[in-house]
């Protein structure tokens, strides 16, 4: 079952769904937990940009 968040901050309000590893939100960013401590971002085509992450 999918989960859904609401963000507040002082400059915007943005939702984030997540269903299993995966996570969008308003802002038009995924990610995806990836199996260890891996996971995988990609923002959206205004910020131009995707990582990797190793925590």
């Amino acid at each position: 079952m999918p989960g859904l968040s609401v963000n507040l901050s002082k400059s915007e309000i943005s939702t984030t769904i997540k269903a299993g590893p995966i996570s969008w939100n308003s802002t038009q960013n995924t990610s995806v937990n990836l199996p260890g401590p891996f996971s995988y971002q990609s923002a959206s085509k205004k910020s131009k940009g995707y990582s990797l992450k190793y925590s």
